[in-house]
């Protein structure tokens, strides 16, 4: 079995739990339940394999497929997004899911077939269909 890595940015670790236990210790109960600032939330994935293929799925609602951009270079596969949030027509109570950027990179193992890398945006999901590579076959040489 091979794996397809992820290297989380423990930037944004250190400070969403900083943001959380900053919160919890240093903030009223009240002030916590009645804040109304904008949370940013990371985009989420899974990654599947098959017999046949790897399948990655990144959760990135509100997003299109013009805002999200992915890269190959060698092994290391990126998939980031960016889009403009609204002018502020709509006043929001409380807005948890709504991002303006994310960016996620993974590392590919070698079996991938790099020139036939698929990817569509359904839903608010994001799926990136890599192929695996055939297995290459031992070759015996004879000697003369």
């Amino acid at each position: 079995m091979t794996n397809i890595l992820f290297k989380p940015d423990y930037r944004n670790v250190q400070n969403d739990l900083q943001r959380v236990m900053g919160e919890l210790f240093h903030k009223p109960v009240q002030d916590i339940i009645h804040e109304k600032k904008v949370n940013v939330s990371p985009a989420f994935a899974n990654i599947v394999e098959k017999t046949e293929s790897f399948m990655i799925q990144i959760a990135i609602p509100g997003f299109t497929k013009s805002e999200v951009d992915i890269h190959l270079d060698g092994d290391r596969l990126k998939v980031s997004g960016k889009r403009e949030l609204g002018s502020g027509e709509i006043k929001y109570q409380r807005r948890e899911f709504d991002m303006p950027s994310f960016e996620r990179i993974f590392f590919l193992p070698e079996n991938i077939q790099k020139d036939k890398i698929e990817a569509t945006v359904i839903n608010g999901i994001l799926q990136i269909t890599l192929l695996k590579a055939e297995k290459a076959v031992p070759v015996s040489i004879e000697v003369r």
